[in-house]
């Protein structure tokens, strides 16, 4: 206030009304500046002006007139409240603000200045706040989980919540519909709690937290207490890598999603964290074999196999305050160990594909197949999520199942509910038999089929030729949408060659196997005498042979959970009967891990096509097919051809398809296809009863293979896989 203006005030104060000409003599302010003077204190709140002849006067209330500028004087005085208690408290981990542009100025400090996280929970109105802000940081690429509280129910449906102003905001997006104060962390290292922002007409008290400890506790309630119960948006896009983490857990969430897509040996990570028996910082890479992760487990571990100066090791990882993993880790990355894999039809896949139907026979029926060993009863069972008037609601998903065994882990019930449905023949004996029995081929199925022969491989295969060679076995059989759980009974009336041989003849074995298009076994893990059996087969069998069969095919199977010496043993036998009749073995990329381990002493395995070269080049085997989630692989006679494999509409609820792949490479086999050509035609068989549930006849196999290339239309099929 100017001294013309402090000297006309308070002559209004003192005087009261006064006109123009009167306050020039009160004031001793001249004449000609007192309407100026006035009407500065007029629109200053300080005076009122009476429009009268002649004009006059007077003054507001002292203290009304003076609220804004005590307004002023208060703010101040908190701010400098804010500051003493930052100077004060800071040392203790904790500060306290009361003033809003304080919080929020903290709060943005906060966002500003975060390195590679940031988890904020607040409500809507709140965060909008800083919607912008954390937008920018998310573009400048730091990973944002958000989670939006206080939501309506109108804002969620099927359990899927709609936030479409903030999905571009944070790399995860939830919301909740309980009432939560803001509260927020910065590389799990500070946070920022501000009680009382999701309530009006509370006291609003902003807690700056800046000791590690107390951050990683806000943090832990935020990401674990909060977010796994919190409502997903739609959008369930495939991270993108690579990726840096400060949690495991949200590291191991990414790994799961992109590992329903490419194998765990596609991807590579990077540590930095401590050792938990020596305290030491530890900074290591390697290759994921393993995890494991539940979203409300806490509990999280990774195994990562590491190569230290050519020595092979496997450590574990847990989360920070780790104790019983090797390492504890604080910083996590995930890429791609040879770039990210493409999904696409190539050249290559083409040119087998053209090949497969050039290839094909103008017709099927006409020849013979003996099939053995390993043969299953599947009684397929739903499990029970609910009892509803008699009836009850199956479980779809795995998660769903995986609550159920939680409860019983927390004591909360010890039954776990399911129902029979059906049974059906299972085993690798059964899944080929039912493909050739489509196509119209004469069978000898050879195996543990029960004695008698059980009526459910009687029923199945009633018109075949069923050798059994001991008793069979139950296989309790669940089938999720996203994955199936098989409970197998071990059986323990293996067969050997002594014993099949007691139940039939050398004569019989040899003129079933005479004449025959292929011999085609699974498998390696299924059968422990395998060994004996092949070499009884090419010492006693193959040589009574008028017509040996041209190929024969053997599958791995869970080949990597065999032991060693067990291992090595059926890697001989595979390579003597090699040497009379040309042997082809199928793997998945994990039992292929496994083998290529035992024969090069090396698990670390790099792309598909080098596991299958490698594994050929060390067998005395004609070819080694390998096939994975993406891609399969021929390896022989020094030469490798791929072909990508379609992936189904959502790989998550994609089946493990390796038996059905491997029956596809049989019949390939024998109707005498090309290398490319038996890689599509496995891919077709498998796609196919993936999609289906059941084996192709004819037609539906000529006309998978017509519209292979559709398989591969990333929009339609393949909406996960898109970043």
């Amino acid at each position: 206030m100017s001294e013309y203006e402090a000297g006309v005030y308070l002559a209004l104060v003192r005087g009261g009304t006064q006109t123009m000409t009167e306050l020039a003599e009160t004031s001793d302010v001249p004449k000609q500046r007192v309407y100026d003077t006035v009407e500065q204190l007029r629109n200053e709140g300080f005076v009122e002006v009476i429009d009268d002849y002649p004009q006059k006067a007077h003054a507001i209330e002292p203290s009304e007139a003076l609220a804004p500028v005590q307004t002023k004087l208060n703010q101040a005085e908190e701010y400098l409240d804010d500051l003493y208690e930052t100077i004060d408290t800071v040392e203790k981990g904790v500060t306290t603000f009361k003033s809003r542009p304080s919080i929020e100025k903290y709060i943005s400090n906060l966002i500003a200045e975060a390195e590679r996280d940031i988890f904020v929970l607040g409500p809507q109105d709140v965060l909008n706040q800083f919607r912008d802000q954390l937008k920018r940081r998310a573009d400048d690429g730091v990973r944002i989980t958000l989670v939006v509280s206080g939501l309506d129910e109108s804002d969620i449906e099927d359990d899927v919540v709609t936030v479409p102003e903030f999905t571009d905001v944070g790399t995860r997006v939830r919301g909740v519909t309980t009432v939560e104060d803001f509260a927020i962390t910065t590389d799990r290292r500070k946070g920022f709690y501000w009680a009382g922002s999701a309530r009006r007409g509370v006291d609003e008290l902003g807690y700056f937290i800046v000791n590690d400890d107390l951050a990683f506790v806000l943090d832990r309630f935020m990401s674990e207490s909060l977010w796994p119960f919190a409502f997903p948006t739609a959008d369930q896009s495939r991270p993108e890598l690579p990726g840096t983490y400060v949690r495991i857990r949200d590291a191991l969430a990414d790994l799961e999603h992109v590992s329903n897509v490419f194998p765990l040996d596609t991807f590579v990570v990077e540590i930095e964290g401590y050792d938990t028996e020596t305290g030491e910082h530890a900074s290591l890479a390697g290759v994921p074999v393993s995890y494991y992760y539940n979203e409300y487990d806490l509990r999280a571990s990774l195994t990562v196999e590491i190569h230290d100066d050519e020595e092979r090791r496997r450590v574990t990882v847990g989360g920070w305050t780790a104790t019983i993993e090797d390492y504890e880790v604080r910083q996590i990355s995930i890429g791609y160990r040879h770039g990210e894999p493409t999904l696409s039809l190539d050249d290559e896949t083409k040119r087998h594909l053209a090949t497969c139907r050039n290839e094909l026979p103008a017709s099927f029926g006409d020849r013979e197949a003996v099939i053995g060993i390993d043969a299953f009863i599947d009684r397929m069972r739903d499990a029970v999520a609910e009892r509803i008037d008699g009836e009850y609601r199956p479980m779809r998903h795995f998660e769903e199942f995986q609550n159920s065994l939680a409860r019983v882990d927390a004591g909360e019930s010890a039954l776990v509910e399911w129902t029979e449905t059906r049974t059906e023949p299972g085993g690798y004996l059964s899944h080929a038999g039912r493909l050739f029995d489509n196509l119209g081929y004469d069978l000898t199925l050879v195996g543990r089929l029960g004695e008698p022969v059980s009526s459910v491989f009687a029923g199945q295969f009633g018109d075949q030729n069923l050798v059994t060679v001991g008793e069979t076995s139950v296989t309790d059989f669940l089938l999720l949408e996203d994955k199936k759980i098989l409970f197998t009974e071990p059986n323990r009336d293996e067969p050997t060659w002594e014993s099949i041989l007691d139940r039939v003849t050398l004569e019989d074995l040899a003129r079933w196997i005479d004449g025959s298009a292929v011999l085609s076994i699974g498998s390696f893990y299924a059968t422990s005498n395998l060994p004996a059996i092949l070499d009884g087969l090419r010492e006693e069998v193959w040589p009574m042979l008028q017509s040996p069969p041209p190929a024969a095919h053997v599958s791995a199977g869970e080949l990597h959970r065999l032991p060693e010496g067990r291992l090595g043993r059926v890697v001989k036998a595979l390579e003597r009967l090699d040497e009379a009749v040309p042997v082809t073995v199928t793997a998945n990329r994990r039992a292929a891990t496994a083998l290529r381990g035992h024969l090069c002493d090396a698990s670390m395995a790099g792309s598909t096509a080098e596991l299958a070269k490698d594994i050929a080049r060390s067998s005395d085997v004609s070819r080694v097919i390998i096939h994975s989630f993406t891609d399969t692989v021929a390896a022989s006679d020094g030469t490798v051809v791929a072909a990508r494999k379609p992936l189904p509409p959502d790989p998550r609820e994609g089946l493990d398809v390796s038996e059905y792949f491997e029956t596809g490479v049989a019949l390939a086999l024998a109707e005498g296809l090309s290398d490319g050509a038996a890689l599509v035609l496995g891919n077709a068989v498998a796609f196919y009863f993936n999609q289906h549930s059941e084996f192709p006849t004819e037609s539906e196999l000529r006309s998978a293979l017509e519209q292979y290339e559709e398989y591969f239309d990333d929009d339609q099929m393949h909406p996960i896989l898109s970043p």
